[in-house]
């Protein structure tokens, strides 16, 4: 029963669709978001998905103070190494854990600016 926020910030949306699309079967989709078809290196996904968290915590009304509640309710590993890696094992279980330690890391800054460039 959480209620949708209406937004109409078209950078949820381009970030969703470069963290989506990147192989060929996602040509028609890249080309409609009027984003490259190309798939994200590690550090770019990492910063698109903490700036995208970030962004919906955001447009959801949420308080810096239940924004990091949500965040500390996730218990994830932390791989700086993504930060400056060329390619990933996705498919790797601790990678991922990884992944989402490091976007739980870097959300909350992205939230600050968010905040202000809002305020």
């Amino acid at each position: 029963n959480t209620p949708i926020p209406d937004t109409q910030n078209p950078e949820i949306a381009t970030l969703a669709a470069k963290l989506s699309v990147g192989t060929d079967e996602f040509e028609a989709l890249a080309e409609s978001m009027r984003v490259p078809n190309v798939p994200l290196s590690p550090p770019e996904r990492v910063r698109a998905c903490a700036r995208l968290d970030a962004l919906v915590a955001a447009e959801y009304g949420l308080s810096k103070i239940e924004y990091a509640r949500i965040l500390d309710s996730f218990k994830f590993g932390e791989a700086p190494s993504l930060l400056e890696a060329d390619e990933a094992d996705w498919s790797d279980y601790r990678i991922l854990r990884g992944f989402y330690g490091e976007v739980k890391k870097l959300a909350p800054a992205y939230y600050d600016k968010i905040m202000v460039k809002n305020a």
